[in-house]
C-alpha cells in the first residue's frame, strides 16, 4: 500500500511540476523546421485525397527522409484545436505534447521494470526516478522534437514487447503492434524493435514447443504495424522510390556542414574520433548512474556468456529481458561507431538508448545491493540527491548539464558544445524585458536562427518589447549562443562588446547564452 501511494504521488508530482515549469524553456532551433515538415506531410495527404483543409497553409518542399509521426500529429492537433497563429501558442502546444509523451515513457519504463523485478517492489520507482532525474533528458523532454520523442516511443515499444513476450495474448500483441507502428513513424533506428520481436518470438518457438503455435501471431503483428508505420513515412513510396533510397543512405551518411566543438577542438562531423560518443555519455550522465551501469554491463554480459556456453540465449524471462535491453541499447551505439556516423551536438542522436542504459544500471544496482546493501544505498541516495539539487540549481538550463568530473572545473565554453539549440534565449530576453519600460522596445541583432526563433516565440507581453534587425548600426543588442569560435574567444577574454554583458546565462559559471550592446559608445 505504501509503495503504491508513493508511486502515485511521484508520478503526480512529476506531471504537475512538468506542466508548471513548461514555459520556463525556450524553443529549440529545430522546432520551426519540424513544424514545416509536418505541413509538408499534411499537404501531401490533403492533395492526394483532394481534401479541404482551410486552416492548412500549403508548403511544397521535399519530404524529409524519416518518419513524420510527431511533426504531423502535433500540427494536426494545432489545426483541430483552432489555435491562433502566434508562435508562442503553437510552440507551447508542442512542448505540452512532447512532455506528455515523455511522461508516458516514464510510466512505460516503470512498468517494464516491474515485469523484470516482480519481487523487488521499490526497483521500478527507483528506475523511474533515475530517468526523470537525468538532467539532459528532462530538459529535452520539453523542447526536443526529434531525439527525446524517439526516446519516448522507443521506450514504450520496448515495454509493449516485454509485456507481449510475457503474456502472449491478443491484447498484448495488438498493443505492441500499435506501439511499433507509431515508433516506425519516427527514425530509421526504430526498425530494431520489430527485428528484436521476430528474433525473440522465433527463438521461443524453437526452444519451447508449447509456444510454437504462438509464432503465427507475427503475421498479425506485421499486418497491423507496417501500415501504421507506412502512414507516417510517405517518403518511402513517393518520388518513384527515391525516398526509400534517401532513407537508407541517410542512416550512414547524413550530410551536415556545421562544426563540432569537442574537447577544445573544432572538428568536421565526418572526422570525429571513436571516443566521441563514450566521452559525451560519460560526461553528461550522473556519476552514480555510470557506476551502476558499469556493474550492470558486466553482469548482463557474464550472464549472456554463461547462457551461450549452454547453447542458449537465455533460460528464463529475466534473462530474455536482459538480452533484449542489451541488444536494443548497444546495437545503435556499435552501429554508429562502426559506420562512423556523422554525429554532432553531443550524443543527442542516440538519446533513445538512454532508458536501456538505465535498465542496465538497475541490473548493476541489484547486484551491488546483493553485495553491499548499505554502501549501495548511500551511493544511490547520494547520487540521486546530488542530481536533484543540481537540476534545481541550474534550472531551466538542464540541457547543458555536465557531471562533477568537469562541471566544477574551468569554463566549458571553449571545450564542448553547450546550448547549441539556443533554448536559453527565452530566459535572457525575459530578464532584459522586465527592465524595458512599457511602450518602448529594443532592436536586437541575432547571430542565428535560434535567437530569431526564440524572439518570435516569446510570450506576447514580452515579444512587443523587441524588434529584429539585420544591421549593426540599427541594433541596441547583439545576442549569441557562441557557435562561432571568435565569439567564444572574445567572451572569455572579455574583449570588445563582450566586456559589457547586458545579461549572460551561465549555469554553474559556464556561459551558454549572452546578450551584449551592439556597439560601445
Amino acid at each position: 500500500m505504501i509503495r503504491r501511494v508513493t508511486t502515485a504521488l511521484f508520478f503526480l508530482a512529476f506531471l504537475v511540476i512538468g506542466l508548471f515549469i513548461l514555459d520556463d524553456y525556450g524553443v529549440s532551433m529545430d522546432e520551426a523546421l519540424q513544424r514545416d515538415h509536418g505541413r509538408v506531410m499534411l499537404t501531401y495527404w490533403a492533395d492526394l485525397f483532394d481534401l479541404e483543409a482551410p486552416r492548412l497553409e500549403r508548403l511544397y518542399r521535399a519530404m524529409p527522409a524519416y518518419g513524420m509521426f510527431f511533426p504531423a500529429t502535433s500540427l494536426l492537433t494545432e489545426i483541430v484545436l483552432g489555435l491562433d497563429g502566434s508562435q508562442f501558442t503553437y510552440f507551447r502546444l508542442r512542448h505540452i505534447l512532447q512532455f506528455l509523451l515523455f511522461f508516458t515513457a516514464v510510466i512505460a519504463f516503470h512498468r517494464l521494470l516491474r515485469y523484470r523485478w516482480p519481487d523487488r517492489q521499490w526497483y521500478p520507482l527507483v528506475g523511474a526516478m533515475m530517468l526523470v532525474l537525468s538532467p539532459r533528458m528532462f530538459a529535452h523532454a520539453f523542447f526536443d522534437p526529434k531525439d527525446v520523442v524517439m526516446l519516448s516511443l522507443y521506450t514504450v515499444a520496448t515495454f509493449t514487447l516485454v509485456r507481449y513476450l510475457k503474456l502472449r495474448t491478443r491484447g498484448s500483441l495488438l498493443l505492441h503492434a500499435l506501439a511499433t507502428g507509431i515508433l516506425l513513424g519516427s527514425r530509421q533506428a526504430s526498425i530494431l524493435v520489430p527485428m528484436a520481436t521476430v528474433v525473440l518470438v522465433a527463438y521461443d518457438a524453437f526452444t519451447a514447443p508449447a509456444l510454437r503455435h504462438k509464432s503465427g501471431q507475427l503475421l498479425t503483428y506485421f499486418v497491423i504495424a507496417l501500415p501504421i508505420g507506412a502512414l507516417w513515412n510517405p517518403h518511402i513510396y513517393m518520388d518513384q522510390g527515391d525516398g526509400l533510397l534517401r532513407s537508407v543512405t541517410n542512416v550512414a551518411d547524413y550530410h551536415w556542414d556545421g562544426m563540432v566543438l569537442f574537447m577544445g577542438e573544432t572538428l568536421n562531423p565526418g572526422t570525429i574520433p571513436w571516443y566521441y560518443l563514450p566521452t559525451w555519455i560519460g560526461l553528461t550522465t550522473p556519476i552514480a548512474y555510470l557506476l551502476f551501469m558499469a556493474i550492470g554491463l558486466v553482469v548482463v554480459i557474464v550472464g549472456l556468456w554463461q547462457s551461450l556456453r549452454r547453447l542458449q540465449l537465455y533460460n528464463n524471462p529475466a534473462g530474455r529481458t536482459d538480452l533484449l535491453m542489451l541488444g536494443l541499447t548497444l546495437a545503435p551505439l556499435l552501429a554508429a561507431l562502426i559506420l562512423q556516423a556523422r554525429l554532432y551536438q553531443g550524443w543527442r542522436h542516440l538519446y533513445f538508448i538512454y532508458p536501456g542504459l538505465l535498465y542496465i544500471a538497475m541490473v548493476g544496482l541489484h547486484q551491488a545491493y546483493e553485495w553491499k546493501p548499505r554502501i549501495t544505498a548511500v551511493v544511490l541516495g547520494g547520487g540521486i540527491a546530488l542530481t536533484f539539487f543540481t537540476m534545481v540549481r541550474i534550472h531551466p538550463h538542464q540541457q547543458v548539464y555536465f557531471n562533477q568530473s568537469v562541471w566544477n572545473g574551468p569554463s566549458l565554453l571553449d571545450q564542448y558544445e553547450l546550448d547549441y539549440w539556443g533554448v536559453s534565449y527565452r530566459r535572457a530576453f525575459e530578464m532584459i524585458g522586465r527592465d524595458i519600460p512599457e511602450g518602448e522596445y529594443r532592436n536586437v541583432k541575432c547571430h542565428g536562427w535560434a535567437c530569431m526563433t526564440n524572439l518570435r516565440a516569446l510570450p506576447p507581453e514580452t515579444r512587443v518589447k523587441y524588434r529584429e534587425v539585420d544591421k549593426w548600426h540599427e541594433a541596441d543588442y547583439f545576442a549569441t549562443e557562441f557557435y562561432y569560435p571568435t565569439h567564444r574567444e572574445q567572451a572569455l577574454a572579455r574583449e570588445d562588446i563582450f566586456a559589457y554583458p547586458i545579461v549572460e546565462m551561465a549555469p554553474g559559471g559556464h556561459i551558454i547564452i549572452g546578450v551584449y550592446p551592439a556597439s560601445i559608445r
